[in-house]
């Protein structure tokens, strides 16, 4: 008898569908941060004041929250890998124009328009994962993909001024529009396509649906955990660049360094399959707080330049552990909604993202890294109470 219930048309390569999804997490997110080193080129080329240039990265992060609330219910409509190879083309298209824009207006509206179909990539791509990869094959993607978002960061910046340092800002996005065309080849050639959703909703009885959700007691545990993750690691890294100049003197080639050792914190990525099974979920969850909170401790109470590269080790590995758990947690807690599920993730994700710059620029370091202690220890308690439906 055959398996109706198959959910591919077509053979499916775990580690191509994990590397082509991790690679363009890191490129597409990177579009956020690429922007920083540019802003004062671009102030002198425009001869616009600061504010509008403040811009380019915050309409991009604004439109990018909008445009998660669309394309994660559209995966409930189209196939993902169509929405994915949609959302490229319209991305190839945003960024090389803004190669050659000439006015400040022209180059914020375009932004806008990318940050928009950006967003055609995460939600479709999380819920692509926990409905077609089983879950003892969830987990390494999932964090290998969170991580390529912590990694955008870094990797945004460093593009920005590397190219910047060697060429123009225009061949930074002609070179970005390169590598969307070959997201767009890998997508076609490793991500099989998978059957038509049956399901045909409106937009606004999905959003119903979708934030519903957070009424929902387990659901709403794993998005109190959500908000404060971006939150957390975008204010640690907006406020320690000026934490490490008052206090070690560091110029901003050491701290882009710093930045980058940070990294090594992802290094615990590949063995998160075999302790889930040794420790659980949960025991996952408090282990990856606690190493967060410890990073920021020794941030906070040590002295030493080589305290703070501890520091952000530390703090890098545990928000790298607890991101892809709280995935897969609120994938298996809701079989029923897990799109709606997983957009509503992301949008929260990135608000957290966007009240942690707030945060970093209206608290000192200190302050803020005691606000993030005290958000992470709330996680842990929270953590306890999700503890009683897993």
């Amino acid at each position: 008898m055959p398996n109706l219930k198959k959910p591919m048309h077509e053979p499916i390569s775990y580690k191509g569908v994990t590397a082509t999804f991790t690679f363009l997490a890191i490129t597409i997110v990177a579009n956020i941060y690429m922007m920083i080193p540019l802003t004062n080129d671009l102030h002198h080329l425009f001869t616009a004041s600061t504010t509008p240039m403040a811009w380019a990265s915050s309409i991009f992060m604004l439109f990018y929250a909008f445009g998660l609330l669309i394309f994660g219910p559209l995966s409930l409509r189209f196939r993902p890998k169509q929405i994915i190879l949609f959302g490229l083309v319209a991305l190839i298209i945003c960024t090389s124009t803004l190669a050659f824009v000439s006015t400040i207006h022209s180059l914020l509206i375009i932004r806008a328009l990318q940050g928009f179909f950006a967003a055609s990539f995460a939600p479709v791509a999380f819920t692509y994962l926990l409905e077609q990869f089983p879950p003892e094959k969830r987990l390494l993607p999932l964090a290998l993909m969170n991580s390529g978002f912590l990694a955008a960061g870094i990797f945004g910046q460093f593009m920005g001024a590397s190219l910047l340092l060697l060429y123009d800002w225009t061949i930074m996005f002609l070179i970005f529009s390169a590598i969307y065309l070959i997201g767009f080849f890998l997508v076609v050639c490793y991500v099989p396509q998978t059957k038509t959703p049956k399901l045909r909703q409106n937009l606004l009885s999905t959003w119903t649906k979708m934030f519903a959700l957070i009424l929902k007691r387990p659901l709403r545990y794993t998005y109190l955990i959500t908000i404060t993750l971006l939150l957390s690691f975008v204010s640690y890294y907006a406020s320690v660049g000026e934490h490490l100049k008052v206090v070690h003197q560091t110029n901003e080639q050491q701290i882009l360094f710093f930045r980058a050792c940070g990294l090594i914190g992802m290094f615990v990525i590949p063995f998160l399959n075999d302790v889930s099974k040794k420790f659980g979920y949960i025991n996952l969850l408090i282990i990856g707080l606690c190493a967060s909170i410890a990073g920021l401790a020794v941030e906070l109470f040590f002295t030493p330049l080589g305290a703070s590269y501890i520091s952000s080790i530390l703090f890098v590995s545990g928000i790298a552990v607890v991101i892809p758990v709280i995935v897969h947690l609120i994938g298996t807690l809701d079989h029923s909604y897990k799109s709606e599920a997983v957009s509503l993730y992301t949008f929260i994700l990135l608000i957290g993202a966007a009240l942690g710059s707030i945060i970093a620029s209206l608290t000192s370091p200190k302050t803020m890294y005691m606000i993030v202690i005290a958000l992470l220890v709330m996680d842990l308690m929270v953590v306890s109470l999700l503890k009683r439906y897993l």
